[in-house]
């Protein structure tokens, strides 16, 4: 289980119990991971309503980036 926290929630009292059935981001996080454009999620960035995921880059992603430096 991951959790996160919004930067200015430092010394805020809470209580735990919301809980969201995620199974279509489960399977569609699976879909990226499997796709050859996509690799391993290692973020996610809630914008309203629309999630942003954050993969790993691939070795030929790194070389372009790298390039461009």
């Amino acid at each position: 289980m991951t959790e996160f926290w919004t930067p200015d929630s430092e010394g805020v009292p809470f209580q735990k119990g919301w809980f969201y059935r995620a199974f279509d981001i489960q399977e569609f996080m699976k879909k990226i991971e499997e796709d050859p454009r996509g690799g391993k999620v290692i973020g996610m960035n809630f914008d309203g309503k629309n999630i942003e995921f954050y993969t790993e880059a691939n070795s030929e992603q790194m070389k372009k980036y790298l390039e461009k430096e």
